[in-house]
């Protein structure tokens, strides 16, 4: 036996009297009227997978994935030895730090428009980030380590139409007080492109059969260049080799 899971849309099925309401559902008692709510929160909003990675390769990644998006900020000050979750398409990404040692925990993104709802202790406010206006919430002010967001935007280009005040950015974190969340908000930067690879010396190249075939009726054979020095290196053009049969 199958179960099928029908999506809802974000709506709230309204079940009143229609004696109640006013129009054609009045009148006609087989209509039954929807009321619109308020969109749930979704962390988690891009299709593709989450990608585990260390929280030194995960500015790279999402820099080589998230292409329509500029500027890309990630904050610089993560604790270290997290592990980041990565989830990225061209347009947006969302990335999570768990660190192994405090307990911490920080979740980036760009496209959120929608602050999570906070308990009822909580107190938000507004405030100037990065030259614009950012609203910061704290769900328990009492609790040293509680859950804190910032919701700012950031000049730019974006695929989705740019909203006036700039790129939604969401930035949250758990198991931080005030002074460290706002030392972590503050290292917010521009993600830097890779530095450039050194061109490869030709002392470090080796060259290395790469195997062969014959399915075909021709014998074809492949040599590899080997980097062999201590780091990595660009090689560019077409190698100059010359292949000798023995006597």
């Amino acid at each position: 036996m199958r179960a099928w899971l029908i999506p809802i849309a974000s709506a709230s099925l309204c079940l009143v009297a229609c004696a109640a309401l006013q129009g054609p559902a009045a009148e006609n008692p087989k209509v039954i009227p929807w009321v619109p709510t308020r969109d749930t929160y979704h962390p988690n909003e891009i299709t593709s997978p989450r990608v585990l990675l260390s929280s030194v390769e995960a500015p790279s990644a999402i820099k080589a994935t998230v292409a329509q998006v500029e500027p890309l900020l990630l904050p610089r000050a993560i604790p270290a030895g997290s592990d980041a979750y990565v989830a990225a398409n061209r347009s947006r990404f969302n990335v999570t730090y768990v660190s192994k040692a405090a307990g911490q925990r920080v979740f980036v993104s760009v496209g959120t428009t929608d602050q999570p709802p906070l308990g009822p202790h909580s107190a938000v406010s507004t405030t100037t980030f990065r030259e614009t206006v950012a609203r910061y919430g704290v769900d328990d002010p009492s609790l040293a380590g509680s859950y804190r967001s910032l919701m700012s935007t950031e000049p730019g280009t974006w695929t989705t139409p740019v909203p006036a005040t700039g790129i939604p950015y969401f930035l949250s974190a758990t198991g931080m007080s005030d002074a460290q969340f706002w030392q972590l908000a503050g290292s917010m930067d521009v993600i830097p492109w890779p530095p450039a690879l050194t061109p490869c010396a030709s002392a470090d190249l080796a060259a290395v059969y790469g195997g062969g075939m014959g399915a075909t009726g021709h014998i074809i054979n492949s040599v590899l260049l080997a980097n062999t020095g201590r780091a990595a290196c660009s090689l560019q053009g077409t190698p100059q080799l010359s292949l000798m049969a023995p006597d």
